[in-house]
């Protein structure tokens, strides 16, 4: 994607600005989480054609992954409820998930408020026909239900969607409201381009306890430890870590819990404390974060990488890459 300073530098940047199941859960569809809500919305789309989607719709996303540590299956049901302020009318919505060029994606169904409709993949895009046209003010909820395979390298862009090292990396793997963009670029850009979402809700299901850093707040977990709910809101997007060893330090700046997750202690406290001091000199520039926590996490390698409240920190990381990355979050 691009250097590893800059990647680390702005990983750290990017980071700034139901119920329990058996373990066979994680390899097969996880449908019982999703509220009625979620799944059916008031009619609102008309019959007609317009030949237009847009990037500019209010879209709120909740989300079950079952997922194997063990086999790298990756099983997603996910419902965004999409209400149309575009300003104008459309007959399709573009989803992006980097899963259709890294993780072997096989859409298992696509529904628009329950009906089954001809979903195409093409490049890192799920293109959705409405069935008709989705009016100014009107809403519309399109359930996506998809099964994957975590890769086990970290060539080329496969770090993006890995296990590896004993670590879940999951980056845009959840369908989200975007615009058909090449997965294939000719520099070290980001080629997805998700607009912010007021709320995300994800459920976990795993076959082994997991200590999982997501960008959102853990709000639920089941009793032994295979269910974990976590919520996030105003988010572009909805990083999922994982292994079953990470350890935690942390250290709190204002109202800000900075919380580094790891697996290998060496330099642990040396990493927790470059990340302090790099938030709080952005923090001094920039004003207020304004979410309550800021999470540095050893990923499974590659490069250093940003998402909303969290940053990948590869192993080995400088101290300088680190600011570099607080600061591109």
């Amino acid at each position: 994607m691009r250097p590893l300073l800059a990647a680390s530098l702005a990983t750290i940047i990017v980071g700034l600005t139901g119920p329990t199941v058996p373990s066979a859960a994680a390899a097969s569809w996880p449908h019982d989480g999703l509220p009625r809500t979620m799944l059916v919305a008031a009619a609102g789309i008309q019959p007609g054609h317009v030949g237009r989607t847009s990037l500019h719709l209010l879209a709120t996303y909740d989300a079950n992954l079952g997922l194997s540590h063990a086999t790298r299956s990756f099983v997603v049901d996910s419902a965004a409820a999409i209400t149309n302020t575009s300003g104008g009318p459309i007959d399709r919505v573009e989803l992006n998930t980097a899963v259709a060029r890294l993780g072997d994606l096989r859409l298992s169904s696509v529904t628009v408020d329950g009906k089954v409709v001809p979903a195409t993949v093409s490049d890192q895009t799920i293109v959705v026909p409405l069935g008709g046209i989705l009016p100014v003010g009107a809403r519309t909820v399109v359930r996506v239900r998809y099964r994957a395979t975590l890769r086990t390298t970290l060539t080329g862009s496969s770090w993006l969607f890995t296990k590896s090292n004993g670590i879940v990396n999951a980056y845009r793997w959840l369908p989200w409201v975007s615009r058909a963009t090449p997965f294939t670029r000719p520099n070290h850009g980001d080629p997805f381009v998700t607009p912010v979402s007021p709320y995300v809700r994800l459920t976990v299901r795993t076959d082994r306890k997991l200590v999982i850093a997501t960008t959102g707040d853990r709000i639920f977990r089941s009793a032994d430890g295979l269910t974990q709910r976590f919520e996030a809101r105003d988010v572009r997007d909805f990083t999922v870590t994982a292994a079953a060893d990470f350890r935690t330090r942390e250290a709190r700046v204002g109202s800000t819990i900075i919380r580094y997750y790891y697996r290998s202690g060496t330099n642990a406290q040396a990493t927790l404390d470059a990340s302090v001091s790099a938030f709080r000199k952005l923090q001094d520039r920039l004003g207020t974060y304004p979410y309550r926590s800021f999470k540095i996490v050893q990923s499974a390698g590659g490069y250093g990488m940003e998402s909303p409240r969290l940053i990948w920190l590869p192993y080995g990381t400088g101290s300088a890459n680190l600011r570099y990355l607080v600061a591109h979050e």
